[in-house]
């Protein structure tokens, strides 16, 4: 496996304008989607009938806080279950251009939408039975953090709880933490195979569930070390948006950065809410490179791993072409034989 190819080769494609454009249509798509339904509530409802209920809170009546109120709750619940699709979508989009991209081949736009559309249900079932299985393995690991809770709690009214209690609950978040961490790390690049031999390998989902354990297990080296070289870049692309996103939530959002004043007042809602709708586009945008480049990744990576992507090795420079050897000295003439006078 030669991971720095992987890298270079995602590295490379990053200049494909389909897969560009392909993301900025999916979250402008969503973005619109909360702008259109969200906003449309608030026009309703009046943004004057809003800031006038969130001042008065105290004051008003149960049936004056439903009637302003539950129109652009539902609009936003509404909003959050419509992206579903539109996220499978692009979930199954991008993995299809990027290995288009890898490989070299032409892709466009509308190739994205359609075969994310068309591949729909596979995505959404491997991603379900994946989630299956971290929302069983964190589960399970909360066990010892859950009994620590519990011994406390029932020793609360003790003077003295044991120390047993408060040794359970930091051992337990201990590991906790550490088994999320490594959860999440090995099932991401569990789904990532799996999900590409059902796309790109055109596999039912039972089958590339299934191929793809086989090939974790026979390569979860070369997986591990791939999703810690990931978790590192993205930790580094992490420290770089932060440079632009926290100075400006500083701007936008002053009280959340202030002790005891997180909680907005009425009077600074409308200012709460516009810093946040702002905030939350720059995060997209700041977000999207690192979802491209994250594709690619995984791509790259999974045609190394599957052979669609012959890794050759470098090949030796020819050897030195040796200088002919001088010619040999003539032979010394040989006596002649005298004749008998």
């Amino acid at each position: 496996m030669k991971y720095g190819q992987a890298i270079s080769s995602a590295f490379a494609t990053l200049k494909s304008g389909p897969l560009w454009g392909f993301a900025a249509s999916l979250y402008g798509a969503i973005t619109m989607l909360y702008v259109v339904l969200v906003g449309g509530a608030v026009a309703v409802t009046g943004p004057t009938r809003l800031a006038d209920g969130f001042r008065d809170i105290g004051s008003m009546s149960g049936g004056a806080w439903i009637g302003a109120f539950l129109l652009v709750v539902v609009a936003a619940f509404l909003a959050t279950i419509l992206t579903i699709p539109l996220s499978l979508i692009m979930h199954g989009g991008f993995i299809h251009l990027a290995d288009e991209v890898l490989a070299g081949r032409r892709v466009t736009v509308g190739q994205g939408w359609a075969f994310g559309t068309k591949r729909m249900g596979r995505t959404f079932a491997i991603d379900v039975v994946v989630g299956l299985i971290s929302f069983l393995a964190i589960s399970v690991s909360m066990v010892p953090l859950i009994a620590g809770i519990v011994a406390l709690v029932a020793n609360s009214n003790s003077d003295t709880p044991p120390a047993s209690a408060f040794v359970g609950i930091c051992c337990g978040y201990l590991f906790f933490f550490l088994f999320v961490v490594a959860v999440t790390m090995l099932l991401t690049g569990y789904e990532a195979i799996a999900i590409r031999y059902g796309l790109v390998g055109t596999r039912t989902t039972g089958n590339a569930l299934s191929a793809g354990w086989q090939a974790f297990k026979a390569r979860w080296k070369n997986v591990v070390v791939f999703s810690l070289i990931v978790m590192g870049l993205q930790y580094a692309f992490s420290m770089v948006t932060s440079m632009v996103h926290v100075p400006l939530q500083f701007v936008l959002l002053p009280n959340q950065f202030t002790m005891g004043s997180s909680t907005p007042s009425p009077d600074q809602l409308p200012r709460f809410f516009t810093g946040y709708a702002i905030l939350m586009i720059v995060s997209i945008v700041l977000a999207l490179p690192w979802a491209v480049f994250n594709y690619l990744l995984w791509g790259a990576f999974f045609r190394q791993l599957t052979g669609l992507d012959v890794v050759v090795a470098p090949v030796a420079p020819p050897a030195p072409v040796a200088p002919p050897a001088p010619p040999a000295p003539p032979a010394p003439a040989a006596d002649q034989p005298q004749a008998d006078v």
